[in-house]
């Protein structure tokens, strides 16, 4: 089984030829309301129902389908894969728009994303200034970004993935998650990286 919300309309993929047996996805990924998703699984895959009673969607989950939520996912998900190329060519700008501006700013910054990975989610240590109190420092500027994914910024042992990785705990400590979308603008961006410039300079110092 393979986890996909990250993929469906950010990078190309077939899910024929590739052997898995099982994926799935969640709407408020892609656009759609937040309570609908998706499993698609190849015929030779076989599961237990999740919820028995009434046969609902192929006997797996029983249970009122909801149409409304379900039209909305197939409209969110066929605009996610026609402009998938369009919206990670116009992440893949921002990126770098938002790197080149904290360079210009002399910000120090490790980005900690492969040069591989996708361009809608960066993870970037600001050395000697926590990641909580950036995050905290910014939504007080109405700009949201975290120090995780939404299943794990809280979690007391950090972050899992950096940690895999190899970084150190200092370094994961100094580190935020920014992730970017179709919907944002260069304006934005550039706006965010003189914002943590301004707050890496009255903050950083308080932080060592």
């Amino acid at each position: 089984h393979f986890d996909t919300v990250q993929t469906w309309g950010k990078t190309p993929f077939s899910f024929q030829p590739s052997g898995v047996d099982m994926l799935s996805g969640s709407g408020h990924k892609v656009g759609a309301p937040k309570g609908i998703g998706w499993l698609v699984r190849n015929r030779r895959s076989t599961i237990e129902p999740l919820i028995h009673g009434g046969g609902q969607q192929n006997r797996l989950r029983s249970g009122t389908e909801n149409p409304p939520l379900a039209a909305a996912l197939a409209v969110a998900l066929e605009n996610a894969v026609e402009h998938t190329t369009h919206n990670t060519a116009h992440t893949n700008r921002l990126r770098t728009v938002f790197l080149d501006e904290l360079a210009l700013l002399n910000v120090p910054h490790i980005l900690q994303s492969p040069d591989e990975s996708l361009p809608q989610i960066m993870s970037i240590s600001f050395p000697g200034l926590q990641g909580e109190t950036l995050v905290h420092a910014l939504s007080a500027e109405s700009i949201y970004v975290s120090t995780g994914s939404a299943c794990g910024a809280k979690k007391k042992h950090g972050n899992r993935v950096l940690q895999a990785m190899g970084i150190d705990r200092e370094q994961i400590l100094c580190s935020v998650r920014i992730s970017l979308s179709e919907n944002n603008t260069e304006n934005e961006i550039i706006q965010t990286a003189q914002a943590i410039a301004r707050l890496y300079g009255r903050l950083a110092r308080t932080n060592r």
